[in-house]
């Protein structure tokens, strides 16, 4: 497939907005307007006097698919205008040859539910916003009602939010195996590396303490993610949320979470040391409930497993366990998906992660997109999981989308009232301040008078942390910089 441009330079949303039918897909760039003899698509945009046109020409197989439109040169939005027009234009062109309409539309970003903040403070209405996102952007009313539902939830969790308060996020990329969709940085098979990274670690963590008391900082949440932090020992988890403890003021603290997300790394140590800790959250991931999908994916442990840690877990006094779910896996079907939900809903967890699987470009996954089932009906799944869960009292509370997520879906999180994962709405929604330490850790800090994002980074390796650890704390000054200003 070849992607044709001419006379303009919207090339990122044009192939974004192309990847909602074929996702994953290598593509050809042509910008000197030549049409090839293959499959293509074509964009043009030609300005006349007082009116561009836009035109499209998109060609697969035997069948062809044209489309025009046009835009007021004086329009302030003039640029904004065009782009939107010919994703338009190409979203149509798809949709009549492929049969397919992804039901967000032309919208490709990853917060839809921050849109919906965005246009609100500038001025427009719910309706008027409302309007926009269905006739503009051809996002379905459907869709609408999920994010604008969750806007309205967030709205109370994020007035509470102040300009110097944070959340403390600590990286633990380590895990057992490492499981064929995922694409982050964790590291399987190298537990030699984990005491000198615990040690590297305490010490950054007592440096961004000592960040958070000179500027009077006040820490809303605590979030151990990964990897899988229940991959450490008991005595390493407990030196480090100890360490945690003496360093930060934990009095204004509303949430401690701590994904224990594979059940093959969760003992009764490892939760007593949690629950001395303060632990108010974790998370136990089965991804699904069918043995025979765990094994495909790579995961080490069986369904009966996740029972056995989920109550575990219980007994050792845990009262708020999320579980996380993926629509799509490879192998799964819907009556597998459906099974996988009514299990989860049987051990009445507090919160549920609902997933869409997303060929993410450095997994093995998508390297061998062969093992994905074209069959799968991902939607099939997503609409049993929204409809189920919303009968047994779970509210979508946070939602965002992905890069080739299957049938253009979405990963939203449902919650009983009350139960919502904070981290999750403060790190989506980016309106709020992250401190970020340890290997692959983002620190975001939100600048008030604009609501600009400064981004200060770690190294992504362990090996590379530890090797170059004076660095990690020498670029800490640039966050004492920032928070110097305010």
């Amino acid at each position: 497939m070849t992607l044709v441009f001419n006379g303009h330079s919207y090339k990122y949303e044009i192939e974004s907005v192309v990847k909602l039918f074929i996702p994953a897909t290598s593509f050809n760039f042509n910008y000197n307007g030549e049409v090839p003899s293959g499959d293509y698509i074509l964009t043009e945009l030609s300005r006349g006097e007082g009116i561009t046109t836009l035109t499209t020409e998109v060609k697969i197989g035997d069948t062809t698919e044209k489309g025009d439109a046009f835009t007021d040169n004086s329009d302030e939005n003039y640029i904004n205008e065009c782009e939107r027009k010919l994703s338009v234009l190409v979203f149509n062109a798809m949709a009549a040859i492929t049969g397919i309409r992804p039901k967000w539309g032309i919208l490709t970003g990853v917060r839809p539910v921050s849109l919906l903040r965005r246009f609100s403070k500038g001025g427009m209405s719910d309706m008027e916003v409302d309007e926009f996102m269905t006739e503009k952007m051809l996002v379905t009313k459907e869709k609408l009602q999920i994010a604008r539902g969750i806007e309205i939830l967030q709205r109370s969790m994020l007035d509470l939010l102040e300009d110097r308060s944070f959340s403390l996020y600590v990286s633990i990329p380590f895990c057992p195996s490492r499981c064929s969709y995922c694409s982050f940085i964790s590291q399987a098979g190298t537990k030699e590396l984990i005491p000198p990274y615990i040690d590297k670690l305490c010490e950054e963590i007592d440096e961004t303490a000592r960040i958070a008391k000179e500027y009077g900082l006040r820490l809303e949440t605590i979030y151990f993610g990964g990897g899988t932090p229940t991959v450490l020992e008991d005595s390493e988890l407990a030196r480090l949320m100890d360490r945690i403890e003496r360093g930060f003021d934990l009095s204004t603290l509303r949430e401690y979470t701590i994904e224990a997300g594979r059940p093959d790394t969760i003992t009764r140590e490892k939760l007593k040391a949690m629950k001395r800790a303060g632990v108010t959250r974790i998370s136990i991931n089965p991804q699904t409930m069918n043995d025979d999908v765990l094994s495909h994916i790579g995961r080490e442990h069986s369904s009966s497993d996740v029972v056995d840690a989920f109550n575990l877990a219980r007994r050792v006094g845990m009262d708020n366990i999320n579980m996380d779910l993926i629509a799509g896996l490879p192998k799964d079907t819907v009556s597998g998906f459906k099974h996988t939900i009514d299990e989860v809903l049987a051990l009445s967890p507090e919160s549920i992660t609902m997933h869409t699987l997303s060929l993410k470009r450095s997994s093995r996954l998508y390297e061998d997109r062969s093992a994905i089932d074209k069959g799968i009906d991902t939607e099939r799944m997503v609409e049993y999981a929204m409809r189920t869960l919303t009968q047994s009292q779970f509210v979508p509370y946070y939602l965002y989308r992905q890069k080739n997520i299957l049938q253009n879906l979405e990963n939203v999180g449902y919650a009983k009232q009350g139960k919502e994962g904070l981290y999750n709405v403060f790190i989506m929604e980016e309106v709020h301040n992250i401190l970020a330490v340890g290997a692959s850790a983002v620190s975001k800090i939100i600048i008030p008078s604009t609501g600009e994002i400064r981004r200060n980074f770690n190294f992504k390796l362990p090996y590379e942390y530890i090797r170059r650890f004076d660095d990690v704390i020498a670029r800490k000054q640039e966050i004492r910089d920032l928070f110097g200003k305010f």
